[in-house]
């Protein structure tokens, strides 16, 4: 297996443990409420990842409105083709605590 495969590989397996734990979580929540905290925890970690790569505070705020264009475009893009994926084989889902 190349480098690019197994890091594909880890990306997939990260990403699948997250999406596990926000499943477990709407066994007990809201489904909103969970994407909710997903989506806020996953923007903090944007922040400290942008923030760790700045040498010091001026290069964090010049760096700032880059690091919102990248994420919010990444952000885009996935959800983008996740909605395509949906689309493509169409079956209801069914809701957790609706």
């Amino acid at each position: 297996m190349c480098e690019q495969d197994k890091r594909n590989e880890t990306f997939r397996k990260i990403a699948d443990s997250f999406i596990e734990t926000a499943n477990k979580h709407c066994d007990d929540h809201d489904k909103d409420l969970v994407a909710a905290s997903l989506l806020y925890s996953t923007a903090r970690f944007s922040a400290y990842i942008a923030a760790s790569g700045s040498k010091d505070l001026n290069a964090y705020q010049t760096n700032r409105k880059n690091a919102i264009d990248y994420f919010t475009k990444q952000f885009k893009e996935r959800l983008e083709e996740n909605l395509n994926d949906y689309e493509s084989g169409f079956k209801p889902v069914e809701a957790a605590n609706d």
